[in-house]
């Protein structure tokens, strides 16, 4: 087994020992132990250190595109079927547990244990008066490694496994709070909204495994490596998808519906505003940082097969399924940063803002760059996390999410509003903080996408990401002057605030550390990457397809064309040595992208400073006047903004009843019609069954008994004959002598 293999099972399992071990306490002894949640931390805390070695030493320090071929493993989980081939037409399935290490594995790694870790440590103050304290560490111990071993897999019916997983353990956190009500519609709503995508994702493996196993009928082909291969097969005119290129476009766009549940996408984004019911601490963790990206990583996973034929020749801009990706992502991104600008509650304004960046993250993968996507996926979860749990130190002092109730709270708790302000400046984008690296690199490539395509609908992608980093300046410096600035709403709260405890304030400081870093940074053996390149350099298409897709005849030449394609690697460094030797796809894709960036940065700063300063002057210099209040049309607009564009109201009063009264009808046609010909078919058998039972007793018994009967009649009328008295023998003799002549006389 590979090193890297190794300490990624340790990683996994960890957790998953903490958990077993609280588990089995808790079946001997009915209680978890009040250690509990010393044993939880310790466990992710050593997760965290060995993801923190395998990320220096493997991806940072390793080479300058880090881990240059995944280490891999793989173990037979089960086979149902023939696999000997003696069989004709035999197509067993064969479910493998893969595991495949390479750049993006680590880096979620990395992601998930700093944030899991701190969310732990911050629970130990912010949670220790609730009544279930240890069960909610067992919560988050099993949830930590479902996420773990969702990144960690590269079978892609695991991944599915491991993602449902995290979605239970989602639903007991959101709803932790058992007494209340609200928090247990929001855990339903969030386990139910996500069973739509879930079944269209299953779908959408079915679909892929049906066509993959009639050209592999022996092999496990659900596997990453297998996939790919078959999109490289594609590229090169070979392979299962030769005639079912729509087999392709739908199994695409069915693997996406997993991601626009699970991460929050319009139309089905209405559960995570409603799951910030749960413990702040769980925002901070499932809702910012870890399971809402499981959708975004998922598609990065499945970029080859989404890109579909063009993938391997750099011509994937035409591609349909990206092509709905981008969309949705750039609407859900708009979307829900116009609705963040109306909320008076704390967490949803950040909800709606995750909701916003998630957005962000899709849109990446829809216009062609993963790398840009996982920058945003990395940079956005160490300034997000800080977010939601300043917000619960905030809420934590005060004893209220109501922004009305807050204000000046600057003087009151410093720590907490420094680190909230820096994670605010990297999510506005502002220039030398994380957000502003991770931002550019998206909308970089979605105005490149713009000018290579020329059409007005091509510019789509970049408008929606543009307004809509305008938009996350504006409404975020709204959430900060509204909670640190201006006169305290409530006086009483105020009067009472205070800074939180070192196990608040210390996961604070270090996510606005690495809020400030995480865009890039130089190390001591390559200081020349610096900025976004050393993340760019690592994580990319062409790294996955280099580590894992399969080495096949016929994908050598498709693949050493994709091995010089700038417009995988768009931020490379040594991107302008490879012109000339590129396809001209890809050659016209890296000049449109150059010749967009300066402006791109210009608009990106003017954005920032126009948001900023624009919230304050609303929110500060004129705070309590409003402005809209003089202008009937937003007035009207932000009564729909209030109502959440009435989507909500949408599902709750046309969407469920309708879904209601269909079961209710069904239910009526179950009793009335189909228990009415059951109940029919049973009456009727049973009538039948009785006319055969008086056909039996009457008929065929009676014959029977009658028969029978008969035959003692006749023996008793013979047996008074036979008396031993010779002259009555002689009698009846006689007597039957005269019968007989008589019918010989008359029969003649």
């Amino acid at each position: 087994m590979p090193e890297l293999v190794l300490l990624a099972l340790l990683v996994v399992t960890l957790p998953l020992a903490a958990w077993t071990i609280g588990f089995v306490y808790a079946f001997f002894n009915r209680r978890l132990p009040s250690w509990y949640d010393k044993l939880a931390t310790g466990a992710v805390g050593g997760s965290l250190a060995i993801s923190i070695y395998m990320m220096v030493a493997y991806v940072i320090l390793g080479s300058s595109e880090g881990i240059q071929e995944a280490a891999t493993w793989s173990m037979n989980w089960f086979t149902i079927g023939d696999v000997t081939g003696d069989v004709a037409n035999a197509r067993p399935f064969i479910l493998d547990f893969d595991v495949a290490v390479d750049n993006i594995t680590v880096i979620m790694f990395t992601v998930v244990s700093i944030v899991a870790f701190l969310v732990h440590l911050y629970s130990q103050s912010y949670m220790e008066h609730e009544d279930r304290y240890p069960r909610f560490f067992f919560y988050l111990s099993l949830f930590t490694f479902s996420m773990l071993a969702c990144v960690c897999t590269s079978n892609l019916l695991m991944l599915f496994i491991f993602w449902e997983l995290v979605g239970v353990c989602s639903y007991f956190l959101i709803g932790f709070f058992i007494k209340k009500r609200s928090a247990g519609d929001a855990a339903k709503k969030a386990f139910v909204t996500n069973r739509i995508g879930d079944a269209c994702f299953m779908g959408g493996i079915f679909l892929i495994y049906s066509v993959l196993s009639e050209y592999w009928p022996a092999e496990g082909v659900l596997s990453f490596e297998k996939i790919w291969e078959s999109v490289g097969l594609l590229g090169a005119s070979a392979g299962p998808w030769i005639g079912h290129e729509t087999e392709l476009t739908i199994a695409g766009l069915l693997i996406f519906m997993g991601c626009v549940t699970k991460s929050a996408q319009f139309p089905l984004h209405i559960w995570l505003p409603d799951a910030m019911e749960g413990p702040t601490p769980v925002s901070a963790l499932i809702h910012a940082a870890t399971m809402v990206v499981a959708g975004v990583y998922m598609i990065v996973r499945m970029f080859p097969l989404m890109a579909g034929e063009g993938y391997l020749s750099g011509d994937y801009f035409s591609s349909p399924t990206l092509m709905v990706i981008a969309l949705t992502g750039g609407i859900t991104a708009l979307f829900a940063g116009t609705i963040a600008l109306a909320q008076t509650d704390l967490k949803k304004g950040l909800a709606y803002s995750t909701c916003s960046q998630l957005g962000y993250m899709v849109l990446a993968v829809g216009v062609g760059s993963i790398g840009a996507a996982m920058f945003h996926l990395f940079t956005h979860a160490f300034f997000k996390a800080c977010l939601f749990l300043g917000s619960g130190s905030v809420i934590h002092s005060v004893h209220s999410q109501e922004m009305e109730d807050m204000g000046g709270l600057r003087h009151k708790m410093p720590k907490t509003h420094l680190t909230f302000l820096i994670s605010c400046l990297a999510i506005a984008g502002t220039p030398f903080l994380s957000g502003f690296m991770s931002k550019e690199a998206i909308l970089g490539q979605a105005a490149a996408f713009g000018v290579f395509k020329g059409a007005w609908w091509a510019w789509a992608p970049f408008a929606l990401g543009g307004i809509t980093a305008f938009l996350t300046a504006f409404y975020m410096f709204r959430l900060y002057w509204l909670t640190f600035w201006g006169k305290p709403g409530n006086q009483e709260k105020y009067d009472h605030a205070h800074e939180s405890p070192w196990k608040m304030t210390v996961p604070l400081q270090v996510l606005a550390v690495l809020a400030v870093i995480a865009a890039g940074f130089a190390t001591p053996v390559k200081p020349e990457y610096t900025g976004g390149h050393w993340f760019q350099d690592r994580v990319n298409d062409q790294t996955i397809v280099n580590n894992l897709m399969t080495r096949d005849a016929a994908t050598v030449e498709a693949k050493a064309a994709f091995a010089t394609q700038a417009v995988h690697m768009v931020h490379h460094h040594d991107a302008v040595e490879t012109q000339g030797s590129v396809p001209a796809v890809v050659e016209e894709f890296h000049h449109d992208f150059h010749a967009v960036h300066y402006p791109l940065l210009f608009g990106s700063l003017v954005a920032v400073v126009f948001g900023i300063f624009g919230s304050m002057y609303f929110f500060v210099k004129k705070r309590g006047t409003d402005f809209v209040a003089k202008i009937p049309p937003l007035v009207e607009y932000r009564r729909v903004l209030q109502n959440l564009y009435f989507v909500d109201w949408f599902y709750c009063n046309r969407v469920v009843p309708t879904f209601k009264d269909a079961a209710e009808a069904t239910l009526r046609f179950d009793q009335r019609v189909v228990d009415g010909i059951v109940n029919g078919a049973a009456r009727l058998g049973r009538d039948l069954c009785w006319f055969a039972g008086q056909i039996d007793k009457y008929v065929v018994d009676g014959a029977v008994n009658g028969a029978g009967t008969l035959a003692l009649a006749c023996g008793t009328m013979f047996r008074g004959m036979v008396n031993g008295r010779i002259q009555d023998y002689v009698k009846f003799t006689a007597v039957c002598m005269g019968v007989l002549f008589l019918w010989v006389l008359a029969t003649g």
